[in-house]
């Protein structure tokens, strides 16, 4: 895989009764203080700081719900849910790629630490 602390998790898509089927699986791993989710099937990847992925799932932990993050260098986003019904515990991963603006990038650029 590429980095420390390996796991995968599958890829879920909604199916009938509120159950969800199998559509292949992220590979997730840290990576020189990121974590990376990859979605090889879509050739789309997200790297987040391991502060902020430890932050959101501590976050979803607590409270089940939906959590985003924005990855404007890969020009993607991932939506991290956790739900709670009947009992039972599950999360569900996305990626999806996103444009960045060029306003965005001037603030980026600004805003960078030397």
């Amino acid at each position: 895989m590429g980095g420390e602390k390996e796991t995968t998790v599958e890829k879920k898509a909604p199916k009938d009764k509120g159950d969800k089927a199998n559509i292949g699986a992220f590979r997730i791993h840290e990576n020189n203080g990121e974590v990376h989710i990859h979605d090889d099937a879509n050739k789309l990847k997200v790297a987040m700081p391991i502060s902020a992925w430890w932050k959101m799932w501590e976050q979803l932990r607590n409270e089940p719900g939906a959590r985003k993050w924005p990855d404007p260098v890969n020009k993607t986003e991932i939506v991290v849910e956790t739900t709670l019904d009947n009992a039972f515990l599950d999360v569900s991963i996305s990626v999806t790629p996103i444009k960045v603006s060029a306003d965005w990038e001037k603030l980026n650029t600004f805003s960078k630490r030397k």
